[in-house]
């Protein structure tokens, strides 16, 4: 017969180990917590671990596919993002909330993805902000950024009329790989991992309060330089340019060049038809400022292709490549998305194309101007 005492003495050493267990693991933790502090706080260093999105961002569109979820808030959950909030007007956008037209107000819209969203960046910082604020009073301009939208989401949103927002003038900001299709399965899949109702409730409860503790972030961070410093120079090379390598080889493709083709030419019926302006900011890449006869082909392309259906295009490459630290102007380890640096530049672009005339019926542009194509070149100061 088995000692009952035995059994105790089992039981309590069984709850001790345990107890052990979650007291090294609340030191380990508050050990994480002390460093990731002092490392997100106290040494100035550019993160490596992406932005990422918070579960809860999406709702389903019956055109669109998926759009955000308006009066989302939120916080980006990269391990150096945390304090970045994300806030969703009733729109389902990022954006301040978009009041009545006013006449005589000229209102501008600038549609793009996950640049003009302002992927990794506070709302205040990107280039939409900054023009908004620039420009003559009596202009404003509203955020229509969502992430993984493409050429196809731009023109749905013109054939919905943009939601009634009334644009006297459309900018869109053109970043390389919007030559895809929208396609279904990009849209499933991010409502799947990220929309409303993807998890429950008391799940991203505790998923958004273990991703903003600092030791979360600290590991995240720390797992993220130990990959990147475990690949070969070939395996680390791959990795920086592999987005780059398939927007080239999507250029490439004879249908899908004359895809995006026809929705330009759908996409100018639609303004034509409203009497609506508009012009597309085309936005640089890093590889290609830094490679440009290796991945310089689908700028070239995409410029082609505005200045033989003649459309009016802003193209910041030259400003961006006179700066002498190109990484500065993006976020780290991205070669697509800005830093501030990098939002306020295209947002001096963008103003300079104005002021010359190359994108008319923006504000700031002549009133009359037969300088209404082409792209603007580095190094003129801008006339505030």
């Amino acid at each position: 017969m088995k000692d009952p005492l035995e059994g105790q003495e089992t039981m309590h050493r069984v709850w001790r180990g345990l107890g052990m267990l979650l007291l090294w693991l609340a030191f380990v933790t508050l050990l994480l917590q002390g460093a990731g502090y002092v490392l997100f706080n106290h040494t100035g260093f550019r993160a490596f671990a992406e932005y990422g999105y918070p579960t809860g961002i999406y709702v389903s569109h019956p055109r669109l596919g998926f759009i955000y979820a308006p009066g989302f808030s939120g916080h980006f959950y990269g391990a150096a993002y945390q304090h970045i909030p994300i806030e969703i007007n009733a729109h389902g956008f990022r954006d301040k909330p978009f009041q009545s037209k006013r006449p005589p107000t000229a209102r501008v819209l600038m549609v793009g993805d996950s640049v003009v969203f302002g992927a990794g960046v506070a709302a205040q910082a990107r280039f939409t902000a900054l023009l908004d604020a620039a420009w003559q009073p009596g202009a404003e301009m509203l955020n229509l950024g969502v992430n993984a939208y493409t050429f196809g989401h731009y023109v749905t949103l013109a054939e919905l009329d943009f939601l009634g927002l009334q644009p006297d003038y459309v900018l869109l900001g053109f970043t390389l790989n919007d030559i895809k299709a929208p396609g279904d399965d990009m849209g499933r899949g991010r409502l799947e991992q990220y929309g409303v109702g993807a998890r429950p409730d008391w799940y991203i409860t505790m998923e958004r309060a273990a991703r903003t503790s600092y030791a979360w972030r600290f590991v995240q961070e720390v797992w993220l330089r130990v990959r990147l410093g475990m690949m070969s120079a070939q395996a680390s090379a791959e990795y920086h340019t592999r987005w780059m390598h398939s927007v080239v080889d999507f250029w490439k493709r004879d249908v899908e060049r004359a895809r995006l083709e026809e929705e330009v030419k759908r996409w100018q019926a639609l303004l034509a038809a409203r009497s609506v302006p508009f012009g597309i900011v085309l936005f640089p890449e890093l590889n290609a400022l830094r490679g440009p006869q290796e991945f310089g082909y689908p700028r070239q392309a995409a410029r082609a292709l505005f200045e033989r259906l003649r459309v009016a295009y802003c193209d910041p490459y030259a400003r961006f490549a006179g700066q002498a630290d190109l990484p500065a102007l993006f976020l780290a380890n991205d070669g697509v998305h800005y830093s501030p640096a990098g939002h306020a530049l295209i947002g001096e672009a963008v103003r300079e194309c104005a002021v010359r005339g190359l994108l008319p019926g923006a504000p700031g542009s002549p009133a009359q101007s037969s300088a209404g194509r082409g792209a603007v070149a580095a190094g003129t100061p801008l006339v505030r």
